[in-house]
């Protein structure tokens, strides 16, 4: 049903196992090509209020940009983190700022130095007080980032915070 769906919410598996609920997860993630909320397992009292958005210049966070749009008009503060110098091919903050302007959503930018990307990403979360990540996933190869780590499993794994993912 996923492919049918506007936006597909599920609950972050918890650490003791759940096997079938990391499946249905990564079924989600790469099979439906919708967004995916992935929420932790302790119950959020806002979400989508103030929203930070991990920006790594890919296709998958633009998309996962666009995807959000509809929570983005509403929040009371947007946030776009990047990592580092922002040298790949794509659209810089100051671009997806612009972007966001022309909807009418003001928005910070939070740089951070680049050197552990998933927990500065994390850090500027919640220095920034978001309620909510907007992220693509696997924006790099999903093999390397399964076997080495990488963004996306690091949120899906270890952050215990409300995720918007998209991959496409």
């Amino acid at each position: 049903m996923g492919p049918v769906a506007d936006l597909l919410v599920v609950s972050r598996p918890s650490s003791k196992g759940g096997t079938l609920a990391r499946l249905f997860l990564s079924a989600s993630l790469l099979r439906s090509s919708r967004p995916v909320l992935v929420l932790p397992q302790k119950k959020k009292r806002t979400v989508g209020k103030r929203i930070c958005i991990a920006w790594n210049q890919s296709v998958e966070a633009a998309q996962a940009v666009a995807a959000a749009m509809p929570l983005l008009v509403h929040a009371d503060r947007v946030s776009i983190v990047t990592c580092g110098a922002q040298t790949r091919v794509g659209p810089k903050s100051g671009q997806l700022a612009t972007y966001l302007k022309y909807w009418g959503i003001r928005s910070e930018h939070v740089s951070t130095g680049g050197n552990g990307e998933s927990k500065e990403i994390v850090a500027a979360y919640k220095s920034t007080a978001s309620d909510l990540l907007v992220m693509g996933a696997y924006s790099r190869n999903r093999v390397s980032e399964l076997v080495f780590g990488g963004v996306t499993e690091y949120m899906l794994k270890r952050a215990s915070i409300p995720v918007l993912m998209l991959h496409t």
